[in-house]
């Protein structure tokens, strides 16, 4: 199917495959982490597709985000 489609068909039938893969990923986590806020199941399905280390730059952006602090 991917072989026979024009480029554009291409592009969007491979968005649409990584847009799910990452919406069941995400499903996945919250259904492990039942009690988990919404933040912890974003930085979670962060540290498993991009790593760690960007998880941890994200969760130090979000916290001083809710303390209305976003220059520092």
């Amino acid at each position: 199917m991917l072989r026979r489609a024009c480029p554009a068909q291409h592009f969007r039938l491979t968005r649409s495959l990584s847009r799910t893969s990452m919406w069941l990923a995400r499903r996945a986590l919250r259904r492990a982490m039942p009690a988990a806020s919404e933040k912890e199941v974003l930085l979670a399905f962060i540290a498993h597709w991009y790593g760690q280390g960007l998880a941890e730059g994200v969760r130090r952006y979000l916290d001083r985000r809710e303390e209305g602090c976003l220059t520092s």
